[in-house]
């Protein structure tokens, strides 16, 4: 039988300091360095404030799983991508807090198969991605740094990096989709890249037409995007590091709790009224024998501007039947156009309980 969770209502949060073990040498986030338009360093608790050219960085050290690596070097910037799923436990442990970390960007500009998703309504697993720049030579006019000597990379033979993008740690295993992986670099917010494929985008929000797989999640960011790219406060911006100092493979831990986002765009028209939406959730089993409920966390990182707190805690309803949490969101009712949040579902070891906490105002 279904039962209405407990409700518990947190505004602060604690933190404290996290100090990389880089080596000595020529790091990355010293040469990539936030230039405070496209780029801003990310202040939050749990990084530490360096500076380098003047300029203020954010350090940060994040521990999760990669949900994607490139191959090669994309030759254009030139970089190393990847995709990373922070681990809730261990920022807790540290300090750090998902609402803070992650924005809409992280929902609805990393998403995966984004054919399969409204761009109204979107839910999946929240990723920070990770960028990691090269050296190249002709482009900036001279030599790499002399402890950069890593080069030769499939798309960009030319380009140097201070270490091995696909195997950072030379006796270590080769990173792929799935290693857990410790980070420490430049914790930034990117601009929200909703200014491309004009086209593909107009076809997108107003015909549902997708030209390519990509116009959808630039759609999206158009959508969320609000007033200029490079203000700091737009939803659609996404966290990430750019770059990585380090990317240390370590044992994976194994996930203790279930993730996901959620970016909901109030739109009714004379042909279709926005539906609320439901979601089925269970935390990673099987249930430990110490577990005697569920615990789901909502955090709330946007929702419709002028409003009050409360109507983002009306906007969504969690019931649990045995070890299924059901989620049903509905802005509308609360009286909202946007909403976006991040729930964690784990297990607990009294009742069932559900807590809303919501992101402090970064700048």
């Amino acid at each position: 039988m279904s039962s209405v969770l407990g409700f518990a209502l947190i505004l602060g949060l604690t933190a404290q300091s996290v100090t990389p073990n880089s080596e000595l040498r020529t790091l990355p986030s010293s040469v990539f360095v936030p230039n405070g338009e496209k780029l801003y360093p990310l202040a939050v608790p749990g990084t530490r404030e360096v500076h380098a050219g003047g300029r203020a960085i954010r350090i940060a050290e994040i521990r999760g799983w990669l949900r994607a690596v490139d191959p090669t070097c994309y030759a254009k910037d030139p970089a190393w991508y990847y995709l990373l799923e922070p681990d809730p436990s261990w920022m807790d442990s540290v300090g750090m807090s998902l609402a803070d970390i992650l924005t809409v960007g992280n929902i609805t500009g990393l998403i995966d198969r984004p054919d399969e998703q409204s761009i109204y309504e979107i839910v999946g697993v929240p990723l920070i991605r990770i960028e990691f720049g090269g050296w190249d030579p002709r482009a900036r006019n001279g030599p790499p740094p002399r402890d950069w000597h890593y080069h030769g990379a499939p798309g960009c033979p030319d380009v140097s990096f201070s270490f091995d993008p696909l195997r950072p740690v030379p006796s270590g295993p080769r990173l792929g989709p799935g290693s857990y992986v410790r980070v420490v670099g430049s914790l930034v917010s990117d601009a929200p890249h909703a200014t491309k494929a004009t086209v593909g985008v107009w076809l997108v929000r107003h015909f549902g037409i997708a030209l390519d797989s990509e116009h959808r999640i630039d759609a999206a960011q158009n959508t969320w995007s609000e007033g200029a790219e490079e203000n700091p406060t737009n939803p659609a911006r996404w966290t990430e590091i750019h770059p990585p100092d380090e990317i240390e493979p370590l044992p994976d831990p194994k996930p203790s709790e279930t993730v996901r986002g959620v970016a909901i765009w109030v739109r009714n028209n004379i042909f279709r009224k926005a539906e609320p939406l439901a979601l089925a959730l269970s935390p990673p089993g099987p249930r430990p024998t110490w577990a005697r409920g569920v615990r789901v966390t909502e955090l709330v990182i946007s929702m419709s501007p002028n409003v009050v707190f409360a109507r983002a805690v009306r906007a969504s309803r969690v019931t649990v039947d045995h070890d299924l949490i059901r989620i049903r969101i509905d802005p509308q009712s609360a009286g909202l156009a946007t909403f976006a949040a991040i729930y964690r579902v784990s297990w607990n070891p009294g009742g069932p309980v559900w807590t809303v906490v919501k992101r402090r105002a970064l700048y």
